[in-house]
């Protein structure tokens, strides 16, 4: 073509951003340009081959179709043709596609044969037209068809063929420029191959293009190396490289849609995900919410991307147009990233050459088993010193293959997402076949438990020798990293692998033990058919001890009961653990069941039981962390009281022990010594951290424990909104009915703090009732209760402390011989089980205040001076002397009231003391000392609000008390002395007193009594502000 012509072509060219430029490309210009330059010379005769490279999903083709457009606009004859998977195999595909494309490219003589070649030896039909017969591409009889070795004749064009085709191009190639479009040579047929690389050779003086995009660095045999090799010597052959995008290119694409401001900020975290390869990029996009307008981002929050559907398809168009290579490394890497272990990735390619398919599955075309497993050498040729069990040159390139195409980087999957879509797609045998290898090699490699396990849960086998050891190992190490629902996997399968019933009782254990950290209730299921073992004595020793402590918890006491009756009958052949785990069982029974522990202490004729203090037993030497000492310590603490060595002992244990399943017992009794020896203040503070390493690990049943154990301690603190929160918190954490017999904490708490609040809990129609599995929450909680109370509750300390709290609520809404029963038969109880101790649960308190109201102020008196000699602090002393108050003539009140106030705001117990005020000005009332009462009900008043005492406070408003308020800035300009001075003034004490009580002379108490008088711009002691008792 001459110049003339060459100018009669280029105006057709559309420009390479013009809406007739299809698809819309980005960051592509150069390559254009380039494409641009050689078509020009290809239509002034210097033909060329041009070689597009780039990883998957670059976006090759598109620039391909691209630039066949704008060929075809320009008037040249545009031939198409494009290797797969499916075809690659089939011998002279490709050639046969490029024939066909002249039935688009209408020939000159209307009969689908060019002038000047042989007309087919029969009739051509619209099958068979095209720049060539097909049965031109026919392979020769009694060739295979297969794949096969380079030397197969079906693999090599014939000469004539080759010839014939390209006198074909050339005669087209007269009336405009042939473009030879060839997509993806990486998949391309060898024969037709073979064929490119002949045509190539011979474009130089020609007005023909060849055109074909390849993967980059491709993991082909060895034509496909000569493909490269051989065409890129010669001087017309040019390799373009199509790279990802950049940050700024993700930016252009985004921009449509999300707006251009919007897009600048999001597109880093876009180009993270898809390493800039357009087709994943364009497939999230797809993934967003559709919207006709861009989407509003709000400032300084960049769109995230959500990968979806249209994500995972796109990543497996990458891996599938990537040839067979990239899918079967990229399935290896699947498999095995999850266990991190995807340094076996060449063993488990090795391991089947194809990757992914058990025998006699192997699809057509799949590598056959006796090629080298990389794919770079024939059977044989494998060069000397390369092993085949290590990362050879095909894993390595296609990985490197696979980070160009922004799937994978660093050698991992960029987005869980693109993981998922390549497992989903394999099929269930391949699945299997692919975990069931990676479990084998892992394990004989010497891989951690957990690492294996990943596999053979994912392959749902569990029948090799080793399967069930390395699934309960597994499962345990995951439930250390608190990872529950991993550990049910494994144990789930495990329990598919047991052989016999010591191998059912390990994993039932160990099921049950971690169902118990998410819901107690399910955790017995697993276990209940171990129980007739345990009642015969066949269950081993090891299994019967948790087993036994399941049952404990759920008010199970007769078969626990049958269980340890059998264990005692062979103590002396228990092995050293199973008589720890026995001795803790029977320490926790002295403190939690009491009437149990009796009845097992009989077992053996004796008439109690302790562990030997002589010399340290086998189970304290044997027990896992502080759990013998706790227990023993706070059942000491229960019988005769506390002192500093059983509070050191308590914050050995906080410290000493770490929380799990195992030491959660050892940490709720230390912390329980705390609050039973008056140091609430410390053990507040322990539990708050525990609670939040509990709500950190995902733990429900530790946290609703914690959260009842801080519930009581709030009960100790006087703090009725927190203990309320808590005991709510414990009893929505996990159904009240799995708690078992420790429903009896929170829900004694809760009633105890709502009964403070004013909150209406129990329901009248419970005093009607003298069945106590019947008895329930009212209406207000009865979300939270929503199961019967055991009877077995009323066995334990915790029923003990439920009888307490109801008694404290009947007494509070006036059913004084209702309140008075619970509050006796609770006394009755700790009496007869040795565990009366005040601080626990103070009931003579309660039960002398109900006498002194019922008019039995003797009993009630006697009931409050027998408080007062049992073991107990100085809050239990203050509380003693409140009621032995109640008791006593209306005379001599106010001495034993002042005493109590004193004690108890020491103590720092707000609401203990806001009672105590409140009695103190119904004495001075009823003494006709108004100005005293009226005083001392506004301070009570202040602690009420505080403590959230609704009912106390309306009662004492009702009186004449007011709130108090505007003297906190006048109070702080107060000396310390002053500051004394006027508190001990303020609670109703005379100056007389008031210099008995610090040792200093009535003149002084005067003097500060007058300088705080003037800092308050008060007139005298009876407008002294409430705030003082600060």
């Amino acid at each position: 073509m001459g110049t003339a012509a060459l100018s009669a072509i280029m105006p057709r060219w559309p420009d390479a951003h013009s809406t007739e430029s299809v698809p819309a490309l980005v960051e592509r210009d150069d390559a254009l340009r380039c494409l641009d330059a050689l078509f020009a010379e290809c239509a002034a005769s210097r033909g060329a081959t041009v070689v597009i490279a780039g990883g998957a999903g670059s976006g090759k083709t598109a620039l391909l179709h691209t630039f066949m457009a704008r060929a075809a606009r320009a008037g040249a004859t545009v031939l198409e043709a494009f290797g797969s998977c499916v075809e690659r195999d089939l011998p002279l595909g490709v050639l046969r596609q490029l024939s066909r494309g002249g039935l688009r490219a209408g020939l000159p003589d209307g009969t689908g044969t060019p002038a000047g070649l042989a007309e087919p030896a029969e009739p051509a039909g619209p099958a068979a037209r095209g720049l060539l017969p097909d049965t031109a591409f026919a392979v020769p009889p009694g060739l295979p068809d297969g794949p096969a070795g380079d030397a197969t004749p079906a693999n090599h064009p014939s000469p004539h063929l080759l010839q014939d085709l390209w006198a074909a191009l050339q005669t087209l190639s007269e009336r405009a420029p042939v473009v030879l479009a060839v997509d993806d040579t990486h998949l391309v047929d060898t024969a037709s191959l073979r064929g490119l690389i002949y045509l190539g050779r011979r474009l130089g003086s020609q007005r023909v293009l060849l055109i074909a995009t390849e993967l980059a660095d491709p993991a082909g045999d060895r034509l496909r190396n000569t493909w490269q090799t051989d065409l890129l010597r010669q001087p017309r052959c040019h390799r373009l490289r199509v790279g990802a995008l950049s940050v700024r290119g993700v930016a252009e694409v985004l921009t449509p849609r999300l707006g251009a401001t919007a897009a600048g900020v999001a597109a880093p975290g876009w180009w993270e995900l898809t390493g800039g390869n357009p087709l994943l990029l364009r497939a999230l996009l797809e993934d967003l919410p559709a919207t006709s307008a861009p989407t509003p981002v709000p400032a300084g929050q960049p769109a995230r991307p959500a990968p979806g559907e249209a994500f995972g398809k796109a990543v497996l168009t990458c891996l599938r147009r990537g040839g067979e290579p990239l899918l079967r490394v990229a399935r290896g890497l699947a498999v095995l990233e999850e266990a991190g272990s995807a340094d076996l990735l060449p063993r488990l390619l090795d391991a089947d050459p194809a990757g992914t398919y058990p025998t006699g599955t192997r699809p057509t075309g799949a590598r056959p088993t006796g090629t080298d497993p990389t794919g770079t050498y024939p059977t044989g040729a494998r060069p000397t010193g390369t092993d085949p069990t290590v990362a050879g040159p095909i894993p390595t390139r296609v990985l490197d293959t696979l980070e160009d195409a922004g799937v994978l980087r660093a050698g991992r999957f960029r987005h869980a997402a693109a993981r998922a879509a390549v497992l989903a797609d394999l099929d269930g045998p391949a699945h299997t076949t692919l975990h069931r290898r990676a479990a084998a090699l892992l394990y004989s490699s010497g891989a951690p438990a957990e690492d294996v396990a990943v596999h053979l849960v994912a392959a749902e086998h569990a029948g090799e020798s080793w399967g069930l050891d390395v699934l309960c190992r597994a499962a345990v190490t995951a439930l250390g990293r608190d990872e529950a629902g991993r550990a049910l996997e494994c144990l789930r399968l495990a329990g598919l692998a047991c052989q016999d019933d010591d191998q059912r009782a390990t994993v039932a254990l160990l099921r049950a033990r971690v169902e118990w950290r998410i819901n107690p209730g399910a955790a017995l299921r697993h276990v209940e058919p171990l129980v007739p073992a345990l009642l015969t004595g066949e269950l081993p020793d090891q299994h019967a001890i948790p087993l036994v402590r399941l049952l404990l918890w759920h008010g199970r006491e007769d078969d626990a009961t049958a269980g340890l009756r059998q264990m005692e009958a062979r103590r002396d052949r228990l092995d050293a653990q199973s008589l720890a785990g026995l001795d803790l069982i029977r320490e926790y029974l002295q403190a939690n069941h009491p009437p149990l522990s009796a009845r097992v202490a009989s077992f053996d004729g004796a008439d109690g039981w302790c562990p030997k203090t002589a010399e340290p037993s086998v189970a304290t030497t044997v027990t896992d962390g502080p759990q013998l000492p706790s227990v023993t310590t706070l059942t000491d603490v229960l019988r005769a009281g506390s002192n500093q060595d059983t509070v050191r002992t308590a914050e050995w244990v906080l410290q000493a022990t770490p929380l799990d399943d195992m030491t959660l017992g050892s940490l709720e009794w230390a912390l329980l010594v705390l609050v039973y020896a008056e140091r609430a203040d410390i053990a507040a503070p322990w539990c708050d951290q525990f609670l939040r390493d509990a709500a950190l690990r995902r733990a429900p049943t530790w946290q609703a424990m914690l959260s009842g154990i801080r519930a009581e301690i709030a009960v100790h603190q006087g703090d009725a909104p927190a203990a309320q929160r808590h005991a709510r918190e414990a009893l929505t954490l996990i159904p009240a009915w799995t708690w078992g017999v420790g429903v009896g904490r929170p829900l004694s708490a809760l009633i105890m703090a709502s009964t403070v609040t004013g909150c209406n809990l129990v329901d009248q129609a419970r005093d009607q009732s003298c069945d106590h599995s019947h008895d329930q929450a009212g209406d207000h909680i009865a979300d939270q209760v929503a199961a019967p109370i055991p009877d077995a509750m009323f066995q334990t300390r915790f029923g003990l402390q439920y009888l307490y709290a109801r008694g404290q609520q009947r007494l509070a809404s006036g059913r004084l011989h209702a309140a008075l029963d619970d509050l006796l038969t609770c006394g009755r109880l700790m009496t007869a089980w040795e565990i009366d101790l005040p601080s626990f649960v103070p009931w003579r308190v309660e039960a002398a205040l109900t006498l002194a109201r019922l008019g039995r102020a003797a009993e009630g008196r006697a009931l409050a001076e027998e408080h007062l000699t049992r073991p107990g602090g100085a809050r239990m002393r203050g509380m003693g002397l409140r009621a032995l108050a109640a008791t006593l003539e209306p005379r001599e009140r106010p001495a034993v009231l002042l005493t109590a106030v004193d004690i108890l705001q020491e103590r720092g117990d707000r609401l203990q003391l806001a009672y105590a005020l409140a009695d103190l000005s119904d004495a001075h009332r009823r003494a006709g000392e108004l100005t005293k009462a009226r005083m001392i009900t506004r301070r009570a008043v202040q602690l009420a609000q505080e403590c959230g005492a609704e009912p106390l406070r309306l009662r004492l408003t009702d009186r004449g008390g007011e709130d108090a308020s505007g003297y906190g800035g006048a109070v702080a300009t107060l000396s310390a002395a002053e500051l004394q001075v006027a508190m001990l003034a303020a609670s109703g004490r005379t100056n007389r007193e008031i210099a008995k009580k610090l040792y200093i002379t009535v003149s002084t108490v005067e003097q500060h009594l007058t300088r705080a008088y003037r800092k308050l711009r008060v007139s005298g002691r009876a407008d002294l502000p409430v705030i003082l008792h600060v």
